[in-house]
């Protein structure tokens, strides 16, 4: 069926057979059925995947990208031997579990003892405490971080699966969250979460009992509320589309359930998510290029479904036969969708914004590279850029909150800087801020671009080559120069300034937002994978007990008591549950957030901070996580942008985001357990021996390339409503559960 309608051509690439022991060969042990049995399995299936994924197709040359290899089975606890051979291939792999369920539950904690529950467990790290790793088990090594998996679409979970969820910080997205926040949130969330950057392989286990029984019944496990089938398609289609797809699985087929009616609906739901997964795209195009309809490929033989009336029905339901291991192998490498704009760019949202040709700027490699201001901090770039193919804006890529340019900015000299220091004879830009007055002047000589001169004040305004906004007063009923660049730059939220002003005039942006023109947090947290100190010697990153002497739960100091966000409410209600000692205008008690010794009494006294937002606004991060929290080694509670936003800008399992408890009472809960257990809490620790926040991203700097780059852009740039982009981030966004 799938080569009927996706006209790709098919090739068998061998079945994998279930090993099958009898009852007595294989008993019941530690709460496991058929633990021999799946072992056995587990290992044929791992050792095939690796197998196939090592071995090149005779269609892969230097030029194209390797294909997905597609899995099709039964149980899902194949992918415990799908992920652990992927893994072996490419070890580092990243995880987007499409299902109903967590099967996350560990053989200790599982009330069914089915291990088609489990097979999460046996592969996240951080559950190996959990399994009892006795002889019939011998083989299955754990292979991924809780980091590197989201789930889409829960909505049957057990407790115990919830808690180690949250506990470890893996990323998941229930049908609640898809019914809040629409399913093309989800799935940017989902892979901002595992694949920030899609650098690393993605392995999509696709359980059918994530679709809603009405669409696809004939599956074990069905729970009502599923997902739609156009949910179904567009998570496979953007997945696809990022070309790092390397497996994709679909588990949980049973033809011997329902009518023959419900077994056909089943299959055609089934055959449409692996189109999609294939490359097949409901705009009428593919998101890869193709020479003809009828794509080659190399995949198994497809009548799976067929044949699986030929299975006894009598045999164990947990060892379906594992029919099919499919293998794509397209001959062109993908390019990204594209949207044509004539004349201008009218920029009104970056999130549906992608460009026509990459690089905007055809002259960009023209340009050169420096290390000054990772120099100046003492730092080395490790981090290497390809100047052929540098995104510096958010204009430039398809996914501007997946491309961190903070480094490449810092790092780029323009083209004509390049060639005109070679006469001594740059032109310099000015760039004014008009609103700033008293305040010193920065020193741009250690920039790499440096040819600017900044001056404060309205006056003189119409010689500015870049002006600079910070606040929200309505500007000028003349229309703008148009010789001159507009910027706003912004670091409050939306919800507390007026945009009305602005309009069309503004070209460019720098807020915090990921999707800005130049992004400016308040602080950055940076990898020792980018960037590594020249003095740094990691002996010296000794781990610690980060709880000895603090005998202190929660604090919080808070001035500002009306706000848009629920934080006073929640924290009113946390306190019924657990000791938050409240400082400022909002509490009983005192002390003055710049005075040194209130820092000092967090880092020494107290376990947890409220870092609570003021707005419940996309990447609204500011210092109450970094310096209130991270930099006093006190565990941060975070509201204000949603999880995968603040993963995004944190260092790694760095804080506990509200919106992983259904309750304050069970966020207390969860603080009470950490308090009693020393290892669980400094597990909110360990990020800093992989990175640090004190790094300046000099945002002046920034300012100065920019105004030099932008007469190098193709066409022109302006939000089309500055206040429709702003007010935007704040729309339509999850509130905490109370």
């Amino acid at each position: 069926m799938l080569k009927s309608i996706a006209r790709i051509k098919i090739t068998d690439c061998g079945d994998v057979q279930p090993v099958e022991y009898s009852e007595t060969e294989d008993p019941k042990r530690f709460g496991m059925k058929w633990s021999r049995s799946f072992t056995s399995t587990t290992m044929k299936i791992a050792e095939s995947v690796e197998q196939i994924l090592k071995t090149p197709t005779r269609n892969e040359s230097s030029e194209s990208k390797s294909s997905p290899l597609v899995i099709v089975g039964g149980d899902h606890s194949m992918a415990t031997g799908t992920i652990l051979g992927h893994a072996k291939a490419k070890p580092d792999v990243c995880v987007i579990w499409v299902d109903a369920h967590g099967d996350i539950n560990t053989p200790l904690n599982s009330t069914s003892g089915n291990i088609h529950g489990m097979p999460v467990a046996f592969l996240v790290k951080e559950l190996q405490h959990q399994i009892p790793w006795f002889e019939d088990l011998e083989g299955i090594q754990p292979c991924l971080k809780a980091s590197n998996i989201a789930y889409i679409g829960l909505r049957d979970l057990d407790d115990h699966e919830t808690y180690d969820i949250r506990k470890y910080g893996i990323a998941h997205f229930t049908m609640l969250d898809i019914d809040q926040m629409g399913i093309e949130t989800v799935i940017k969330q989902a892979l901002q979460a595992v694949n920030p950057r899609l650098e690393r392989p993605i392995h999509l286990s696709f359980d059918i009992d994530a679709m809603d029984p009405t669409i696809a019944p004939s599956t074990g496990t069905a729970v009502p509320g599923g997902l739609t089938l156009r949910e179904g398609l567009r998570i496979c289609e953007e997945i696809s589309a990022t070309g790092k797809l390397s497996v994709v699985e679909m588990a949980e087929l049973n033809p011997l359930l329902g009518s023959p009616e419900d077994v056909e609906k089943t299959q055609q739901t089934a055959v449409h998510i692996l189109r999609a997964c294939l490359g097949h795209c409901r705009s009428g195009h593919l998101p890869f290029k193709v020479n003809s309809l009828a794509e080659e490929a190399y995949i198994s033989k497809i009548d799976f479904l067929q044949t699986f009336n030929k299975i006894d029905k009598s045999k164990k339901e947990l060892f379906r036969k594992t029919e099919l291991i499919l293998n794509v192998s397209r001959t062109n490498s993908p390019t990204s969708h594209s949207n044509n704009y004539n004349n201008h760019k009218q920029v009104s949202n970056y999130t549906n914004y992608q460009q026509e040709n990459k690089p905007n700027n055809p002259k960009r490699y023209l340009g050169s590279l420096v290390t000054n201001l990772f120099d100046e901090q003492n730092y080395v770039l490790k981090r290497k850029f390809n100047i052929n193919n540098l995104v510096l804006f958010p204009f430039e890529t398809n996914n501007p909150y997946t491309d961190d340019r903070i480094l490449a900015q810092m790092s780029y000299v323009p083209v004509q800087v390049v060639e005109a220091r070679k006469s001594g004879r740059v032109k310099r830009k000015r760039i004014q801020y008009y609103d700033r007055t008293g305040v010193s002047i920065p020193n741009l000589s250690i920039c790499p671009v440096n040819e600017c001169d900044i001056v404060y004040g309205a006056s003189d305004m119409q010689k500015a080559d870049l002006v600079v906004f910070e606040s929200g007063h309505s500007y000028f009923a003349s229309p703008k120069p148009a010789n001159q660049t507009w910027i706003l730059y912004h670091l409050e939220s939306p919800a507390n300034f007026d945009f009305e002003g602005f309009k069309d005039k503004i070209n460019f942006t720098a807020t915090y937002s990921m999707d800005s023109t130049l992004v400016t947090p308040y602080y950055k947290y940076i990898s020792y994978k980018d960037v590594e100190r020249k003095d740094f010697n990691n002996s010296t990153q000794l781990i610690k007990d980060y709880s000895i002497g603090k005998t202190k739960m929660v604090a919080w100091f808070v001035s500002n008591c009306v706000s848009n966000s629920p934080r006073l409410e929640y924290a009113k209600t946390l306190k019924k549950y657990i000791q938050v000692d409240i400082y400022g205008a909002c509490g009983t008690l005192v002390c003055e957030r710049r005075n040194e010794e209130c820092f000092k009494l967090l880092k020494n006294d107290y376990k947890f901070y409220l870092s609570f937002e003021n707005s419940i606004c996309q990447d609204y991060i500011t210092e109450k996580l970094f310096l209130n929290g991270l930099k006093n080694t006190i565990v941060p509670i975070v509201m204000g942008a949603s999880k995968a936003e603040y993963m995004r800008s944190a260092p790694s399992n760095s804080f506990i985001h509200v919106d992983d408890f259904s309750s304050a009472k069970q966020l207390a809960d969860y603080l009470h357990y950490l308090d009693k257990n020393t290892t669980a809490y400094n597990e909110y620790f360990q990020w800093l021996k992989y990175g640090t926040l004190d790094f300046n991203t000099f945002t002046d700097c920034r300012l100065c390339m920019l105004a030099h780059e932008v007469e190098n852009l193709k066409d022109g740039h302006w939000y089309t409503n500055m206040g429709e982009w702003r007010n935007n981030q704040c729309r339509n966004r999850v509130q905490p559960n109370i």
